[in-house]
Parts: structure tokens; sequence; C-alpha cells
């Protein structure tokens, strides 16, 4: 299998850039949070009566300063490994079932890598354990100067100190960049382009990655 990791912030796109990509290519999701979200649904349900595993935006912005707190508890716990952990024993599965197989070739794509800041941490586990691509994803809003008579780009904001420490060290590590317009019932044309620009980077890098074999 080939591995895949979407980065960005809270809401730039991640999870609408997977449903377009696989459209494209054969390929699975995958999520860390995903992992901390069951963790903690039994509590969140009896606590706030939200399942985090599947809830609107809005219940989700409620649970989210606690999820990050539970989140970082494990994290610092384990120099960032407790939640790969979870997951990769997942990977692991999926692999054996997968491997010799016609679905050999499939992509594994984690649509949340979220952390650069321990040895191991998210991004190298990505990049130098799975070998997989990083993909960076900015979502923006244009917002006119009266003054100087142009459009300034105004990058969605982080949703919390976590991801204002670590959004910027992903992005400086990342394979390929994205940044997109955010428009009202329209965005999802607008990143599609991205989309097949992005495919069609994969798979120069993967003939290129073919002839060095």
């Amino acid at each position: 299998m080939k591995y895949i990791g979407l980065s960005g912030v809270a809401g730039a796109g991640k999870d609408l850039f997977f449903s377009l990509l696989s459209k494209k290519i054969s390929c699975q999701r995958l999520s860390l949070a995903d992992e901390l979200k069951l963790d903690v649904k039994d509590w969140c349900v009896d606590n706030y009566g939200i399942d985090p595993t599947s809830c609107l935006r809005k219940d989700k912005d409620i649970l989210r300063p606690f999820l990050v707190f539970h989140g970082k508890r494990k994290r610092d716990a384990s120099a960032g490994r407790y939640w790969i952990k979870r997951l990769q024993s997942k990977i692991n599965s999926l692999e054996k079932t997968v491997n010799n197989s016609p679905f050999e070739d499939m992509y594994c794509v984690i649509t949340d890598i979220r952390y650069d800041e321990y040895d191991c941490d998210e991004t190298a586990w990505l990049k130098d354990e799975l070998k997989g691509k990083l993909v960076h994803i900015l979502q923006y809003t244009e917002r006119p100067d009266s003054n100087e008579g142009c459009l300034h780009r105004i990058p969605r904001p982080p949703a919390n100190e976590e991801e204002e420490r670590n959004d910027p060290r992903i992005k400086e590590k990342s394979d390929f960049n994205i940044e997109w317009k955010f428009v009202e019932n329209g965005q999802i044309g607008k990143l599609s382009s991205h989309v097949d620009e992005f495919v069609t980077w994969l798979k120069l890098q993967n003939e290129t990655e073919l002839r060095k074999r």
C-alpha cells in the first residue's frame, strides 16, 4: 500500500479533498482523530449528549477543547506516539489483507496529520516510516482593500494554539501545497481543480520512483 497524509487547520477542506480524491484514485480513508473520538465516545455521550464519532460541526466545536486536551495528555505521555500506535495497529491489519491482492496499489489517505513537535511525531511517522506523501491544504477568503484597490487573501485561522504552533511546521515539510479560495455554495468546484493537479503530480512521482528502482 501507499500512503498520503493531509494536513491543514480545522475546516480547511481535508475531508472534502479526500472525498474528491477518492473519485480519482483507489483509496481508503484513515484518521488519527477517529481513534481519539472512539476513545472518549462513551464519556462524551454520557456527559454532553454528543457522539463525537457522528455529530454536526457545531457540536464538534463544543467538544473540540476537551478533545484537544485529552489528545494532548495522551500525546505528551507517549512523546506523540499514542494515537499513532492505535492507528498503526489498524494499518498493519489492513496491509495483511491487501498485500498480494488486486488492491496492493491502493492508497491509504490519513486525513489529519496535525503535529510536528516530537522527533517521531505524526509528520515523521508519515514521511519516514510509512514513506508517504504529505499534502498541506490552506483555505482562504478574499477581502477588498479600498485604499490599495486590490484583494487580500485571508487564510482560515487555526482553531487553537496547538494548530497555530504546528501547522506552519507541517506546511514547511509538505510535499504538495494547496491554497484554495472558499466560495459560499461553490467550494467543491474550487477545490476540485487542485485535486486534479495533485493526481497528475502523484503519477509523475510514481513514475520517477519506478525509474529509480
